[in-house]
């Protein structure tokens, strides 16, 4: 995708399934650096993704899309069905349906890491969930979840609608301050930066967000706790000589 943005696509049928920027990824196939954002995916039948309908042993990483999906069931901000990896990928969406919905996958049988949801889902089904609707295994096939997080302000339903095989601790809900601190674009590794105190969400490729720690006092002799900030620098109170030659700060 080489970066590149896709802006109003939009796909609506009464009848096909299969539908997304792509329809099936196949084994092998990989799809990455990708933004589709104000676009419109719908079908009355089933399976859509904001990416690719279905993911049958592929890989999608930096991706995002933003919009409005619906189908009758299997939805999933990025993909509905997936069999394959999806790392490194976020969705800001509004989605519709029956059952079957995720606000990254509908169904997963494989492995998503490093992904975030800021989605709202309009529909209470026992397979929907924040980041995805049914997690499962098979034969040869385990289903993986790990330091993936979503919006718990907007929605705060399940992270896993239905799990039936691996959801890693690190898969949470957020409130929208803790997503406009820079807290979950730390947390999801280098993909993923933001400019905090402009951007609300973390951004693909945005400016890098450290932890630092913060200090009462000029001398950083007492840790108060830590921020997250666009610096790798500590933070501490300036020093405050407006008395005389002794700080205020410090003193």
């Amino acid at each position: 995708g080489q970066g590149h943005t896709i802006s109003g696509l939009y796909r609506d049928s009464s009848s096909y399934q299969n539908y997304g920027l792509f329809g099936n990824l196949n084994e092998g196939s990989s799809v990455s650096n990708i933004v589709v954002t104000d676009s419109y995916i719908v079908t009355y039948s089933i399976c859509a993704g904001g990416i690719a309908a279905n993911n049958y042993g592929g890989t999608i990483s930096n991706c995002s899309f933003s919009g409005f999906i619906s189908a009758g069931e299997k939805i999933g901000g990025i993909c509905s069905w997936n069999l394959g990896t999806i790392k490194d990928c976020y969705s800001d969406a509004k989605i519709s349906g029956l059952d079957w919905i995720g606000g990254i996958v509908g169904i997963n049988y494989e492995l998503i890491e490093n992904c975030f949801s800021n989605i709202s889902i309009d529909i209470s089904a026992d397979c929907v969930g924040s980041i995805v609707g049914s997690n499962d295994a098979s034969q040869y096939h385990t289903g993986r979840i790990r330091n993936s997080y979503f919006n718990n302000t907007i929605y705060n339903g399940k992270s896993v609608g239905k799990n039936n095989s691996n959801v890693d601790e690190d898969v949470l809900g957020k409130t929208t301050e803790q997503f406009a601190s820079g807290e979950v674009a730390f947390l999801l590794g280098d993909a993923f930066g933001q400019t905090i105190g402009t951007d609300e969400i973390p951004v693909l490729g945005g400016q890098k967000v450290y932890n630092v720690k913060k200090y009462s006092d000029c001398g950083k002799t007492t840790e108060v706790g830590s921020v997250y900030s666009n610096s790798e620098e500590n933070i501490a109170p300036a020093h405050d000589y407006s008395n005389g030659g002794i700080c205020n700060v410090c003193n």
